[in-house]
């Protein structure tokens, strides 16, 4: 192993040792799979890696978050096909095999700096993994892992999905109470000062999320909800929320709904700039005329079919 490619997955470990998960103590629940799932996913999503499958054709990179959620989900989440994603860890040779007596010595260096950036983005990888089994090690009693240990490997050729499957199946139930849990989790209020944007982009993920463990939060729900914040924010005032009632059926989508108030947040942003005001004292000084009080999740899909 090169000193670069021995340093790289040193570093890689540090950074993940550096982000330990919470400890639980006993037998897991399912909302602490999905937890560690999550921070798993998003220690590998930060990886500095150029593997091709882990970046999107607009240039949107997820390091090795595949590595952590697997090929399918992968998929759902960012749009790159599962085929495209290669989960072997089987070590690249140090010498391209290509390369013969009738390679040309530029050809043979150019092949020779790629097979070891190759080398030394396994290595990234390996790094990531020792880390991330220890961090699961760290999290759990060993009653709820032990099972994967190898007679003569340990957990060396355990990978992070590996730990959080045998969790799936073996220990933690997506009974009633977890997936109630969960969807109830999906509707987070709107803070009026936080970005909007962000929020209609979270609450989509949240979306494809829960339907991967097959809890369903629909279309409509979803957009339901989002008005609601619109409703109960009192930066939006009655004749913004009449211009939005007053669109024909067809134009009150979630593309339509998310353009229509991103829109007016950056107008009134604007506005607030060129007046020296702060969001936060025309939220506390403007008055509401049209307000919801209701901050619970629809209940029944019978009373999420009728319009705010």
């Amino acid at each position: 192993m090169s000193k670069s490619a021995a340093s790289a997955e040193n570093e890689e470990y540090e950074r993940v040792r550096g982000q330990p998960f919470q400890k639980i103590s006993g037998r897991p629940e399912w909302s602490d799979y999905m937890t560690m799932k999550k921070q798993a996913g998003k220690i590998a999503a930060n990886a500095e890696t150029g593997y091709s499958w882990g970046e999107t054709t607009g240039g949107t990179q997820y390091g090795l978050l595949a590595d952590i959620i697997g090929g399918a989900e992968y998929k759902v989440i960012t749009r790159i096909p599962a085929t495209d994603y290669q989960n072997t860890m089987a070590k690249p040779a140090l010498v391209d095999a290509t390369i013969t007596s009738r390679t040309t010595a530029h050809e043979r260096e150019a092949m020779t700096i790629k097979q070891n950036e190759l080398v030394r983005l396994w290595h990234i990888r390996r790094g990531l993994h020792r880390g991330l089994s220890a961090n699961f090690r760290d999290a759990l009693d060993e009653d709820y892992y032990e099972e994967l240990e190898d007679e003569f490997t340990g957990y060396r050729t355990v990978k992070p999905i590996e730990f959080l499957d045998h969790l799936k199946t073996e220990w933690v139930l997506l009974d009633t109470k977890a997936k109630k849990k969960m969807r109830d989790g999906f509707f987070v209020s709107w803070d009026g000062n936080a970005n909007l944007k962000r929020y209609g982009k979270e609450l989509t993920k949240s979306q494809k999320e829960l339907k991967t463990n097959m809890i369903v939060i629909s279309d409509d729900e979803k957009l339901q909800w989002y008005i609601q914040q619109m409703y109960d924010d009192a930066r939006f005032d009655q004749q913004h929320m009449t211009d939005w009632e007053a669109k024909p059926e067809a134009d009150q989508t979630w593309a339509e709904a998310t353009k229509y108030f991103e829109n007016l947040v950056k107008v009134q942003n604007q506005y607030n700039r060129m007046t020296n005001r702060s969001n936060a004292n025309n939220h506390d000084t403007k008055v509401q005329t049209t307000r919801l009080k209701q901050q619970k999740p629809p209940a029944t899909n019978s009373e999420n079919t009728s319009k705010i």
